[in-house]
């Protein structure tokens, strides 16, 4: 009888799956009917955009405020890291906002937001032989694969159709498809990430543990076999 595929997997596939199904759609919609409207700055695809990565950044936080040491640290970096990518994505001067938010999000005051992603990231420099120790546990992990899933869609596809190296119709389209399936790729890696890494870990751990216990039997094996003889003799 096969193996019943785990409940996470069909999660992810389910995710993954009608995500692409409702982007092609969108690109169908907007080729066919000529919606260029659609991927215009502030339109329609990058306010979609920034509604991923808020929601990415809202789960990266709750995920580092569940964990504990590095891995706390490492969810709170990914979280300010979807958080600048809304400052990247958002003209903040333009909208309508208070002052302070626009000297927060449009102004020097998103320094602050740079700087606790350099104290984040440097926390996590210094744990660098920690993660590598363990590199097995997070190549493992769903978040290390939607991570790099999403720079891939980021750095290849999007500055692809943002530089037109080819000579393709619509690529404005295409390039906000693609930011928006990287965004979507970092949405995953906060949704099912957690989890992956909690998986991964614990299992590990208690492989780890098995093993352990394992080679203390096998070193005391010896001395119960010494003492048997020992019984033996004087009887």
């Amino acid at each position: 009888m096969a193996n019943r595929v785990p409940s996470h997997v069909r999660w992810q596939i389910l995710y993954l799956v009608s995500a692409f199904f409702i982007h092609a759609l969108i690109v169908y919609w907007a080729v066919t009917r000529q919606q260029a409207r659609l991927h215009l700055e502030n339109g329609w695809l990058e306010n979609l955009q920034v509604l991923y990565l808020a929601l990415a950044a809202l789960g990266f936080g709750l995920s580092g405020k569940v964990l504990t040491g590095r891995h706390s640290s490492l969810f709170y970096l990914l979280s300010i890291v979807s958080l600048l990518f809304i400052i990247r994505e958002v003209e903040f001067g333009d909208l309508a906002i208070p002052v302070w938010m626009k000297f927060m999000l449009a102004g020097a005051g998103r320094a602050l937001f740079y700087i606790i992603a350099m104290v984040l990231l440097l926390q996590q420099a210094r744990q660098f032989r920690e993660y590598w120790d363990k590199r097995h546990v997070y190549l493992r992990s769903s978040l290390f694969w939607y991570l790099v899933a999403s720079g891939f869609f980021l750095i290849f596809f999007s500055l692809t159709f943002d530089r037109q190296f080819f000579d393709i119709p619509h690529y404005q389209l295409f390039e906000e498809i693609a930011e928006a399936i990287a965004y979507l790729f970092l949405l995953g890696a906060a949704m099912f990430g957690y989890a992956g890494v909690k998986r991964n870990y614990a299992l590990r751990s208690n492989k780890a543990s098995a093993r352990s216990d394992s080679v203390e039997m096998e070193s005391l094996l010896p001395f119960f076999a010494r003492l048997r003889q020992s019984q033996k003799h004087n009887r």
